[in-house]
């Protein structure tokens, strides 16, 4: 009977020790996936590398990590240099940051477009600086990154000729500004199709005043920034422009300019955006 109890008995010490020895277990292993947890909210987040850098706590940084930022999505595109993003407390309007208002038609549907294209999710970096307009209402200025591949916003519309940098502002826009204008000035311009069909008559018979004549249809002229008026098709070509005096009248070095019905600049067969008659007396035309 005595040696059934020390059985017993040890049997229970056993059990004992090997449930004690499973909680330690099993604390430990909690222990390890709480260690674990910060390493991997680490590499969830990524370096983002810009040509010119993002403004993030107040200072330009490039690369800069996405953890300074709020993961957001484009829900709407307001204009040209505005969208709207969802965040956790609700719509929201940013403003991108550094970019003019006040730009061609041309461009602004370029950058509407484009920004179209790029709704889903990204990175908002904003400090909170206000924004207001009357147009659009409240909201705040901020720099936003395609999550998908890390695409600047506001770089991608620099480096399409959609936008144009501004150094107003007190959100640190003279601070980008500097790259921004080298981004514009070496994208690639916006460009309707090439004129075809020329031809600067200096008195026409119509009216005795200049005419100009071109290929493709319903284009906006100008000599030295005077607008001609369209009278539509005529001898074979799609737009002719009429001015209001004799082409005598321009002088030398006449700068004549051509756009289309989107505001974009037509290219003169030597790949300008402009063309020069030597002198306003002389018939000018070529195919």
């Amino acid at each position: 009977m005595k040696l059934a109890r020390s059985w017993f008995f040890l049997a229970l010490m056993i059990c004992f020790a090997l449930l004690l020895s499973g909680c330690t277990k099993s604390t430990s292993e909690s222990d390890s996936d709480q260690d674990s947890a910060p390493e991997q909210a680490q590499q969830d987040t990524t370096q983002i590398l810009s040509d010119c850098g993002i403004i993030a706590d107040g200072i330009i940084a490039n690369p800069v990590d996405s953890g300074l930022g709020q993961e957001v999505r484009i829900t709407g595109v307001v204009n040209h240099h505005a969208v709207i993003v969802r965040r956790d407390q609700g719509d929201q309007l940013i403003k991108l940051r550094g970019l003019k208002e006040d730009i061609p038609q041309y461009k602004k549907n370029a950058a509407i477009t484009q920004l179209n294209r790029m709704r889903g999710a990204a990175y908002l970096f904003s400090d909170g600086c206000p924004y207001n307009s009357a147009s659009t209402g409240q909201g705040i200025v901020g720099d936003l990154v395609l999550v998908s591949d890390n695409e600047s916003f506001i770089e991608t519309l620099l480096n399409i000729g959609a936008a144009e940098p501004s150094p107003e502002g007190v959100c640190g826009e003279a601070e980008t500004f500097p790259c921004h204008q080298a981004l514009a000035e070496n994208a690639t311009p916006i460009t309707g199709a090439t004129v075809t069909n020329f031809l600067w008559k200096p008195v026409s018979e119509r009216d005795g005043n200049l005419a100009i004549l071109l290929s493709p249809a319903r284009a906006s002229i100008f000599a030295n920034g005077e607008s001609l008026v369209d009278f539509g098709p005529s001898n074979g070509r799609g737009t002719t422009g009429r001015a209001n005096k004799p082409g005598c009248a321009f002088g030398a070095n006449v700068i004549v300019e051509a756009f289309d019905s989107q505001g974009r600049p037509l290219v003169f067969p030597d790949g300008a955006t402009s063309y020069t008659i030597a002198n306003g007396c002389s018939r000018v035309e070529f195919q």
